[in-house]
């Protein structure tokens, strides 16, 4: 009770910063999920006040730097199980929790004075975007509807029989639910079959009757009309649904047989309605069926060049002493690579009481979930022999074909049915307990897993598998990132988007001359919330490796050629396998001083890198990474493909994520890698404290590299940003300039961050490398641990130490001092940099604030972002031109002020009153979203295309900007009354061949060059060039909007399509302030020559797949 008095006392203090009901819904749920399900949410969010009623699920939100106390607060009050960060992000100042309260506890918890939201989910909004999209339940009044469905083609390649309905339950979060979970499956299917299905469908729509989506409205009408046409209780075909729980889920199958009644979307709708209107729902969304996707393999893996030679296998490191989980479809004990001098085999054994033998020569444990064998030629024989398979007998005609880590066991689950491969790979959910757990208990530490799907989404395994790596902080888990490269950016699916697993992409190994490039195949990140994968790449077109004979007595030694990610996961794997080798043995005469290992608390002990026996997870994981090197294209090798063939720059990309692995890039070793040496941290951070490792580089012939890994605490399933804990890596020579982990300064969306110079200029001098930390909601004891690696040429260790800063960059030091905490994103069109160019920043008294420079960033060296705690004053920000020849790809852009500037206007004004505003609006704001291309080359609006607004009447403002780099970009306007024209200016009749003008028009309605204008009182407007839109503002309102086309029957259609377009939904991934966040934007109009806007409510589709 003192504890509580205490933190109530403590959180007093400090006023909330204020959001909207509406914010806290979009800030986890996302604005997909809200417009999918709710016309002009907006408008209506405020009436979802807690009512009486049973317990179910909330959204509460406060600012950033009050997050820790007000969770403690609120765990006080209702517990931990039932609370659990959902959201959390610097530039908007806020964190959000899942909490599951009854409606007492949440209005209790609304009157803290740091929480400035709290609002129950709806029902409706507890069912998933893609849920709506693919059962059909979207509104049927749109003609893009066709194409945004598109989008859902690949998840859809299976037949229904194979989907699943996964409901979850309390928070979100698996052991967070005890206690919580929905009734039993007999009850779920009781009420299924004895209510009737309009019942649950009305009381949805009345939930939002002020803004119902017709899908409900239509089930509804359809399914009343169903009973009084003789009603019985197989309308709906729920009598045949399969309901089972699994962990803290509900799971729903054969939900195929709906598709065999009168009215199948209205089934659908009743039944998505009465699992919504569970209090303990958090969630409903698809369970897709999993699938699954050496010789000169290794010799690449281990020297980067085509050829057999392993010369870390010949030290003696070969993954001796590990063992490796795998789990695929099979594994055939009798080929040569696994089989037993006596021929035996292991003791089958079940997932709920596993049992291993560790005297046997390889297969140490099989878990017989599905059955003991694999199929003739079967992909789980395959790649286990990649993993660590080796030759047995006398016979050397494939001794070549051995596993990476052929000196490692395996640790084996059976996921497939050899006798119906059609059904794809099963195991028992949750994956953790399940299928990681017994593995971990036979001693593996790396588990490997070649399958998966195309849906870039989280599911409640891809979420349990985040778990698993935070709590067993020596285990790491690899899934393959898929095969579907062909169908464009966005096309790595679950579980390969585990924010904490790696997910491993494919390059070409079959020739020489290709070994530097990405296959076609290989599936293209990013997450749907914007994080960099796949993480690595390895060979894997072609590999051979053993061959599963088909039979289950037969002793066979065949091998047989295969591609695909599943081929370069296993080699990742095997190569886990040794680096956790070099750790763990003992090999201190070999080592020497070339790797140090810092490890411990405050005072951080020093040590070789060898005789470490549990090195983490995260450890491994930041060795693979930073073993990658860069590639040199990805090719479409004549295959019909969506994106183009692209040259490749330095990693990180979406293509070859941080590059190909190589053992010689990571791993010093006599005789093998003599130049350069390396540091591995593992240390833990307080909130707002950091790490600072001082060191020295002695030459230039290796590149110098840092790179930051950490297990981040797994996010509810309902969540649209994914990362919860923060930490940023930076590099600063000793001449004083500054590096950024991936090249953005505050990185608040991936947990691996790294900073790579191909040839440092400085040495012998001394180079600090940081880790910093923000707030840590989720940590039981208030740290976030990580892993560092850092390494160069002749590194000399300086010094090492963890303090807590004195102010800088945190919200909350910006705050307690009345400053604002201001995020300058510098962009650059071509990607090469700034040379001496600069922008500078100019308080009221003419003192440079700060000059700042754009010398290349990563991703793509197209922008990156500094933060600034600037007080209360004026200033003036500027383009200086320094003389360097592409001054007019410059662009400086400060989203908090509405400040974009460019060469088209190269200065401007801004004013902090406080610490939360700047250039605050209180007359009329116009928001414009630039639209321009998807393709992952962020190449904004090509040639000299730019925007204008004219003031035509009540005074001479005007405006211009332009889409610099990124694929959607906001710019808000402060308009004082008048009449205003808004229009294009200098678009390229021709971008050079490289942008489709076609593309984006086939999926969304639109182009290349497109501008959506929307305001507060309704307005959606979509503008294409040649056209343009006036608009009247009147005493802070907009009363009048006519949109006019310029187009004739000749011109080359560079604008929106002719004809009723109701809804344009987009949901692309934007650069927004320097931070990339996934945000979804409505055009809503009607265009016929010059007209009035009409306004229509539209539904959009989920962000996973552009």
């Amino acid at each position: 009770m003192i504890q509580s008095l205490l933190y109530v006392t403590l959180i007093t203090a400090v006023s909330a910063h204020r959001f909207s009901e509406y914010d806290a819904l979009k800030f986890v749920l996302g604005k997909g999920r809200l417009n999918t399900h709710v016309s002009e949410a907006s408008e209506h969010v405020t009436e979802w006040e807690p009512t009486d009623g049973p317990e179910t699920l909330y959204i509460a939100c406060t600012g950033y730097s009050t997050s820790i106390p007000t969770r403690k607060v609120i765990t006080a009050m209702i517990g931990e199980t039932n609370i659990h960060t959902a959201f959390a992000d610097k530039v908007e100042n806020a964190v959000c929790f899942a909490i599951y309260a009854s409606s007492e506890e949440a209005h209790k918890i609304k009157k803290l004075p740091t929480v400035s939201a709290c609002t129950r989910i709806p029902n409706s909004l507890k069912i998933h975007e893609s849920v709506m999209y693919i059962l059909g339940l979207t509104k049927h009044d749109t003609e893009v509807h066709s194409a945004l469905a598109a989008a859902y083609e690949r998840p859809l390649r299976s037949h229904k029989s194979n989907l699943q309905i996964v409901v979850s339950s309390g928070v979100g979060v698996k052991h967070k639910s005890a206690g919580r979970s929905l009734q039993d499956a007999s009850a779920v299917k009781h009420l299924l079959v004895n209510s009737h299905p309009a019942h649950y469908v009305d009381m949805l729509t009345r939930d939002h009757a002020n803004a119902a989506s017709s899908a409900w409205e239509q089930a509804s009408v359809t399914l009343h009309a169903a009973h009084n046409d003789a009603f019985s209780h197989e309308t709906c075909a729920f009598h045949k649904l399969s309901i089972e729980h699994t962990g803290h889920s509900l799971v729903i199958s054969n939900i195929h047989e709906i598709d065999t009644t009168s009215f199948p979307h209205a089934c659908y709708a009743s039944l998505l309605a009465l699992l919504a209107s569970q209090p303990e729902t958090a969630d409903i969304r698809f369970r897709f069926p999993k699938r699954a996707f050496n010789n000169y393999n290794k010799g690449i893996v281990q020297t980067d060049v085509r050829q057999q030679s392993y010369p870390y296998q010949d030290a003696g490191i070969d993954g001796s002493g590990q063992v490796v989980g795998v789990g695929d479809t099979g594994l055939d004990e009798l080929s040569c690579f696994f089989r037993n001098e006596d021929g035996s085999k292991v003791d089958r054994s079940d997932f709920d009481n596993p049992t291993y033998n560790m005297s046997k020569r390889k297969v140490i444990q099989y878990i017989d979930y599905c059955d003991d064998t694999d199929t003739e030629g079967g992909h789980g024989t395959h790649v286990s022999g990649t993993v660590a398979g080796e030759l047995i007998g006398s016979d050397i005609t494939y001794e070549n074909y051995g596993g990476h880590g052929m000196g490692a066991k395996i640790a084996f689950f059976d996921m497939e049915f050899s006798s119906n491969p059609e059904r794809g790979i099963r195991y028992p959910s949750p994956i953790g307990e399940n299928v990681f757990l017994p593995a971990y208990e036979a001693g593996a530490r790396i588990h490997s897993n070649s399958w998966g799907t195309s849906y870039n989404l989280y599911d409640d395994d891809t979420a349990d598998t985040d778990d698993f790596l935070v709590n067993y902080v020596d285990f790491l888990v690899l899934f393959a990132a898929g095969n579907d490269g062909s169908e464009g950016y966005y096309s790595l699916g679950n579980p390969a988007v585990s924010k904490n697993a790696v997910s491993v992409g494919a390059t070409m190994s079959s020739d020489a001359a290709d070994i530097e490039k990405m296959a076609f195949f290989s599936s293209l990140g990013p997450t749907f919330d914007n994080r960099i994968k796949p993480d690595i790449s390895a060979p894997g077109y072609f590999t051979y490796s053993s061959k599963a004979s088909g039979t289950s007595d037969t002793e066979t030694c065949e091998i047989v050629s295969m591609a695909g990610t599943s081929m370069a996961t296993p080699a990742v794997a095997g190569m886990a396998a040794q680096i956790r080798q070099y750790f763990t043995d003992y090999n201190n005469t070999a080592l020497l001083d070339s790797c140090l290992y810092f490890n411990g608390t405050d005072d951080l002990k020093m040590n070789t890198c060898d005789a470490q026996p549990n090195p983490r997870g995260a450890t491994i994981k930041a060795m693979l990474v930073h073993s990658g090197g860069p590639m040199d294209s990805y090719e479409s090798n004549g295959y019909d493909t969506k994106e183009p063939t692209a040259n490749l720059g330095m990693p990180p990309d979406m293509y070859q994520g941080f590059g190909r692995v190589s053992l010689q890039n990571v791993l010093p070793y006599p005789g093998v890698e003599d130049v350069m040496e390396i540091y591995v941290v593992e240390a833990c951070l307080s909130a707002e404290q950091s790490y600072t490792h001082t060191l020295q580089i002695g030459g230039s012939t290796r590149p110098f590299k840092a790179t930051l890994v950490y297990m981040d605490p797994a996010n509810t399933i309902i969540s649209t940003k994914m990362l919860l804990h923060n930490l940023d890596l930076t590099v600063e020579d000793a001449d004083g300039n500054v590096y950024y982990g991936n090249g953005i300064a505050g990185d608040d969306v991936n947990n691996v961050e790294q900073v790579y110079l191909q040839t440092p200029t400085i040495t012998n001098a001394d180079w600090t490398v940081t880790v910093s930390g923000d707030v840590f909601p989720e940590s039981g004891d208030g740290t976030q641990c990580f892993s560092l690696i850092v390494s160069g040429e002749d590194l000399t260790h300086v010094s090492n130490n963890i303090a807590t800063p004195t102010g800088g960059y945190d919200p909350g030091n910006c705050n307690s001092n009345g400053e604002m905490l201001v995020f300058v994103t510098a962009m650059d069109s071509a990607g090469d940099g700034w040379g001496t160019n600069t922008y500078e920043i100019v308080n009221s008294s003419g003192y440079v604030v700060e000059s700042v420079s754009l010398s290349g960033a990563v991703p793509n060296d197209f922008y990156t972002t500094r933060s600034y705690c600037l007080p209360v004053g004026d200033y003036s920000v500027e383009l200086v031109d320094g003389g360097s020849s592409g001054a007019t790809e410059m662009a400086v852009e400060l989203g908090q002020c509405s400040l974009y500037l460019s060469e088209y206007k190269t200065s401007g004004e801004f004013s902090v009153t406080s610490a939360e505003d700047c250039n605050t609006c209180t007359i009329y704001e116009l928001n414009m979203l630039l639209i321009g291309s998807i393709y992952g080359v962020p190449y904004g609006w090509l040639g000299n295309t730019h925007y204008t607004i004219t003031q035509t009447k009540g005074g001479s403002a005007s405006y211009a900007g332009t889409l610099t780099t990124g694929m959607l970009l906001e710019h808000k306007y402060c308009l004082v009354d008048g009449t205003y024209r808004i229009e294009f200016a200098q678009v390229a009749d021709d971008d050079g061949g490289f942008l489709d003008d076609d593309f984006l028009a086939y999926y969304f309605g639109v182009e290349e060059y497109a501008i959506y204008l929307s305001d507060s009182d309704g307005m959606n407007v979509a503008l294409a060039p040649p056209d343009y839109v006036v608009l009247t503002i009147e005493n802070g309102e907009s009363t009048s909007v006519s949109y006019n086309s310029d187009k004739s029957s000749d011109d080359d259609d560079n604008g929106l399509s002719d004809g009723a377009i109701a809804g344009i939904a987009i949901s692309i991934l934007v650069l927004l302030s320097g931070v990339v966040a996934g945000l979804v934007y409505c055009l809503c109009y009607k265009k016929s020559g010059t007209s009035s806007i009409q306004e229509s409510a539209v539904e959009t589709p989920s962000p996973m797949r552009k």
